[in-house]
């Protein structure tokens, strides 16, 4: 895939089409199986080899603790009862979503970026991962943040890459020490250029 043909959207109003919500779903299940591998309701899936839109497939789907943390990444970014939500990055490539990544407030002052998800190649990620990052730290410096922190799978390297590429860290205080660890947690601080 060329990706000379990119754009950035912001959604914030928590609404997706058809198209795009399937994408996503289809994107954070595929995540959440690689961060907690594959469950019982997945392996049978792929022991049956039955057709997305089985009937059987969508019953053994909804049994799937991945399925559902997928379809809850997606209800967080729908706005709640208490205007609490996720706003959520979408990067297009000639009008195809190839890439996205949930976004918002740890504090009044800091931000966060919990996961992201790809739709491209392995090589593509590379490319799309710094700058999905580098316009959520804009954007959250433009919004007076000072701090940011991401998540990065322990299952991908490249990312964790990315992010010290572009100077994040992890403090020792912020390492989780338990078995149910998943995800490394980096920040860095946002310092505002005379310029900017």
């Amino acid at each position: 895939m060329n990706l000379n043909n990119l754009h950035m959207v912001i959604n914030d109003d928590g609404f997706l089409t058809d198209k795009e919500r399937y994408l996503l779903i289809k994107a954070y299940f595929e995540l959440f199986s690689r961060m907690y591998g594959k469950d019982v309701p997945t392996a049978l899936l792929e022991v049956l080899k039955l057709d997305e839109n089985h009937q059987l497939t969508k019953k053994i789907l909804n049994l799937s603790e991945n399925y559902k943390k997928a379809l809850l990444a997606l209800k967080q970014i729908m706005p709640d009862i208490n205007g609490k939500y996720l706003k959520l990055l979408m990067i297009y490539n000639n009008n195809e979503l190839v890439a996205a990544a949930r976004f918002g407030s740890l504090s009044e002052k800091v931000g966060s970026i919990p996961d992201a998800v790809f739709m491209v190649s392995l090589e593509e990620r590379k490319i799309l991962w710094p700058k999905m990052i580098k316009y959520i730290e804009n954007y959250l410096k433009l919004n007076g943040y000072e701090k940011m922190y991401i998540e990065v799978p322990l299952v991908d390297p490249f990312l964790l890459k990315g992010c010290f590429d572009l100077n994040f860290h992890e403090d020792y205080e912020d390492i989780v020490k338990n078995e149910g660890t998943r995800t490394y947690f980096l920040n860095k601080t946002l310092e505002r250029k005379k310029n900017e």
